[in-house]
């Protein structure tokens, strides 16, 4: 199971010293700009369900360290002192006072314990879970962060081309209406463009809205408050996802970090059968003691003495009226439900990373084709305008044109977030995200104003 721990610590060392380290010069130079590495930073810091599975991981390495400590020697001692008064009723014996003293040091080594021994294991196993557990937890923590992160970028980008809509539908009702002036255009045609002026405008309140939502979404993963957040680099021509559908379910089925868990989950139940059937097996331990005192039967006086013993301690159980089959058939159907949890979370997995591979895989060609659609409406709006100063087309379609070519820029910009929220999704359920993973993102962005 260690892959995708060692993934993780890379990530979680590399991102912990890095960007830091220039989020300082961001902050200083961009008025608290943030890219989506410092936004994962602040949700690493901020997330209470990080903290709660690293508790978890804590405490079961708190219970590895017990169960372990029951298997190496257990060393007691105790000391007694008292004050010994002896008197007897015949009057014969005079009254005697002492002071007593009782020393001992007692040592124990278990050298068969079958459900110390089974515990042990468990827990190991146990450990193994929560750590995978852990880092599963990251990762959706990362994928929650990108999510957030480009639903804000997105909510921007829509609120931005809706105030260029607007420009642009303004700048044709001016054009509109001096036309209408000159009898050129219909009266309808103008009252087209008037109506489709207040729908942008209802259109623009709309996107405000979404703009404010999706930061306070982002604000409640990240714990800081988001002032700007740097922007997706135009420019950037996104890489094809490398190898086969087959290939990433049977990398996610080695190295998901849930389906690990899952495993571990299994392994721990059938120990947990282990221990319990032990509690029919006997117990032996080597017990070595040393005592000195000078108290006698019922506390009377005697010379001191030294007593060593060495010893070998048998203990038998012969019947505990059925409790002990009991737990372990308990314990039996708890390793069942743990077999079947992993059955669904590997078919789910299947199912996950399957729709993770299509979509980025449908991503960049949706992304190719989104690009010619947003060439063909920019010519075709360039085009309705020049003819309709030429009188060639109407208001209405110059309109239709320019809500064309805003339609194609948005659905251009939704396809690459689709594209980098699938294949994060993908390398997350196979086990694989690391530091370079989110640096590469981080490099398609750019700080606002660049």
């Amino acid at each position: 199971m260690r892959p995708y721990f060692v993934v993780f610590c890379l990530a979680v060392i590399g991102l912990g010293t890095l960007p830091h380290a220039y989020a300082k010069t961001e902050n200083a130079s961009l008025d608290s700009a943030q890219s989506l590495l410092q936004v994962f930073l602040d949700a690493m810091d901020a997330s209470p369900a990080l903290r709660i599975a690293h508790s978890k991981l804590s405490i079961g390495r708190a219970q590895r360290a017990q169960a372990r400590g029951q298997l190496l020697p257990q060393i007691s001692a105790t000391g007694n002192f008292s004050d010994n008064d002896q008197s007897y009723p015949d009057d014969t014996t005079p009254d005697t006072s002492f002071e007593g003293e009782k020393y001992g040091v007692q040592l124990q080594q278990v050298l068969f314990n079958w459900q110390a021994f089974a515990n042990r294991k468990r827990a190991t196993f146990v450990v193994d879970q929560k750590e995978a557990e852990y880092y599963n937890s990251l990762g959706l923590l990362l994928l929650e962060t990108s999510d957030r992160y480009f639903a804000v970028l997105g909510a921007e980008d829509k609120l931005a081309l809706v105030l260029a809509e607007r420009e642009a539908t303004e700048q044709q009702l001016k054009q509109a209406e001096s036309h209408f002036k000159r009898k050129l255009i219909k009266v309808t045609d103008l009252y087209e463009v008037r109506a489709r002026a207040a729908t942008i405008r209802s259109d623009e309140i709309d996107a405000e809205s979404e703009v404010a939502l999706t930061k306070e979404a982002l604000w409640e993963v990240s714990g800081n408050e988001i002032s700007g957040l740097y922007r997706l680099n135009s420019a950037i021509e996104f890489p094809d996802v490398n190898g086969s559908l087959e290939s990433w379910v049977a990398k996610a089925l080695q190295s998901n970090a849930l389906l690990k868990s899952r495993e571990s989950a299994i392994n721990a139940a059938e120990q947990t059968i282990s221990e319990r059937r032990g509690a029919h097996y006997p117990v032996v331990k080597f017990v070595a003691s040393r005592q000195k005192s000078d108290l006698g039967y019922e506390n009377t006086q005697t010379a001191k003495r030294l007593i060593t013993y060495y010893g070998i301690d048998v203990s038998v159980p012969i019947y505990t009226g059925g409790s002990s089959s009991a737990r372990v058939k308990e314990a039996f159907h708890m390793a069942e439900i743990a077999k079947s949890e992993h059955e669904m979370t590997r078919r789910e997995l299947v199912k996950r990373t399957r729709a993770a591979y299509l979509s980025a895989k449908s991503s960049i060609k949706r992304i190719s084709a989104a690009q010619y659609a947003v060439e063909a409406a920019n010519a075709s709006a360039m085009a309705m305008r020049k003819g309709f100063t030429l009188g060639a087309v109407t208001t209405v379609d110059v309109l239709d044109a320019l809500q064309q070519e805003f339609s194609a820029q948005r659905d251009l910009q939704q396809a690459k977030y689709a594209y980098i929220q699938a294949l994060l999704n993908l390398k997350k359920e196979a086990g694989s995200i690391d530091k370079g993973d989110i640096e590469e993102i981080n490099s398609w962005l750019l700080p606002p104003g660049a």
